[in-house]
Parts: structure tokens; sequence; C-alpha cells
């Protein structure tokens, strides 16, 4: 593979991840403080809020937790397929989100929240092990500069300006961030795909999960999600 191909294809992983932490850092954070408001205003009890938000994000986990072993086989086929499927439900989630609070959904409010939340835990488990994947192979598509991090930093900032004009804006911010997250494919789709296998079973994944041997790192994931959330 020569020099020049092998930038360009970390320069379309760069753009792809550029469009994925747009997406995110402008609605995730704010999703979930819409769904807290969704509990707060059927319970109207800060606390009782708190633990509804809590429970739905473990969920999501959850669902992380059972699918990435199912991901991790889909990686011998190529990791291109598992990850455009997780960006799709990426979209999905706040697409449902977003048309919930639209009131599409009418009273079914509950749904759309759980909708997301099943899509944002589908989406965990099918991106990260194929993007870790291509991650190794274009080392550069990681990487991003320290006007980057700031711009991605003052997203949230942004975000909540937009959002201080009012209804409709929380709408724009979450169908915005949807069609951010699909433009994100067309990049991705410029990378070549690659093949890696993964021989464990779904039970020996779980059960090697819990082996001395993976402790240390069992418990950094766990400190990073912790972190994360």
């Amino acid at each position: 593979m020569s020099t020049s191909s092998t930038s360009g294809k970390a320069a379309a992983l760069r753009k792809h991840r550029f469009l994925m932490r747009t997406a995110f850092t402008t609605a995730n954070l704010f999703a979930w403080l819409f769904v807290f408001q969704y509990f707060y205003s059927i319970t109207d009890n800060l606390g009782l809020g708190l633990v509804g938000v809590a429970l739905l994000y473990a969920l999501a986990q959850d669902i992380t937790l059972l699918l990435t072993p199912i991901s991790a086989k889909r990686i011998r086929n190529g990791v291109q397929g598992p990850m455009v499927q997780a960006v799709l439900f990426a979209s999905l989630g706040l697409i449902a989100l977003g048309a919930t609070f639209a009131g599409i959904f009418g009273s079914n409010v509950g749904l759309g929240v759980l909708l997301y939340a099943l899509f944002y835990g589908a989406y965990r488990a099918f991106y990260w092990v194929p993007y870790e994947v291509d991650a190794s192979r274009f080392a550069e598509g990681s990487v991003t500069n320290n006007s980057m991090e700031v711009f991605f930093a003052l997203m949230p900032a942004i975000v909540g300006f937009v959002l201080a004009f009012g209804y409709p804006a929380h709408l724009w911010v979450l169908f915005g961030s949807a069609a951010l997250l699909l433009g994100s494919i067309l990049p991705l789709l410029k990378v070549p795909d690659a093949h890696e296998g993964f021989s464990w079973g779904y039970r020996r994944t779980f059960h090697e999960l819990f082996t001395p041997k993976h402790r240390k790192l069992v418990l950094c994931a766990l400190a990073d999600g912790f972190s994360g959330a």
C-alpha cells in the first residue's frame, strides 16, 4: 500500500470521525437531558427523574454488553458493514427522540425514549470493535489536532445557545445531528474493508471476560465507562 494511498484512507477515516464526534458532542449530552426532562415531567420529582435516566442509561449499556460479542463475531465478514449499521442505529435513536418531542408518537412519549436507549446501546455494540480495527490500520485516523479538540469542547456551549431560542430548537439539534451521522457514512465507504478473526463463541466471550488475566483490562474499561457516564 503506497504512502499517498494510506494517507487518503486515513483522511477518509478522520472525516468520518469528525462528523461522528460533531454529531455526538452536539446532541448526545442534550439528548440525555431531554430524557431527564421527560422523566421529571411524569414524576414531578427530581430524584425519581434522575433514577429514571440512570435506569435507562443502564439499559443502553446492557444492550451494548449483550450485543458486542455478536458484533465482534461479524468482523470476520468485514468491519465496514457493522460500522455502517452502527451509524444507522445512532441516527435512528436521535430521529426517534426527535420524533417523540415533535409529537409524532402522540402520547406514547415513553416509546420514543425507550427506542433512543435501545438504538444507542446497539450503536455502541456494533461500532467500537470494528472501529478499533480500522484505527489500528490507519493510526492517523484517530488523531485529532488541538484546534479540533477545542471545537468539540465548545460545541455543548454553542448548542446551549441555540436551545435558548426555545421550541423547536431541540428538534433542530436532534434531527441535525442525525443528518450529520448519516453524512459520516460517505467518507466511511471510502475506507477499504478489512476482515479480522474472532474465534470465541458467545458464552466463551463472557467466560474470558471474568478470567484473572483480563481483570486489569476489564477494570480499566469500567473506569473509562464511569468517566464517560
